[in-house]
C-alpha cells in the first residue's frame, strides 16, 4: 500500500494539480489513497470543493 505522501504525489505527476484534501477532512489515509488511485487508474480528476457565497468558513 502506498502512502498518503507518495499518493498524492502520483496524483500530481498524473494531472499537474494537487489532489482536493480539503474535501476530506473525515476520511481515513486509506479512503483518500484509495480515492487517489481511482482517479488516476480512471482518469478522473477528484471533484473540487464547491463553496458557497453566504457561508463563513
Amino acid at each position: 500500500m502506498k502512502t498518503l505522501d507518495a499518493a498524492l504525489e502520483a496524483y500530481y505527476e498524473h494531472f499537474g494539480e494537487n489532489y482536493p484534501l480539503c474535501i476530506s477532512g473525515n476520511r481515513s489515509n486509506e479512503e483518500i489513497i484509495a480515492d487517489i488511485e481511482l482517479c488516476i487508474d480512471t482518469d478522473t480528476e477528484a471533484e473540487q470543493p464547491s463553496y458557497e457565497d453566504e457561508a463563513d468558513y
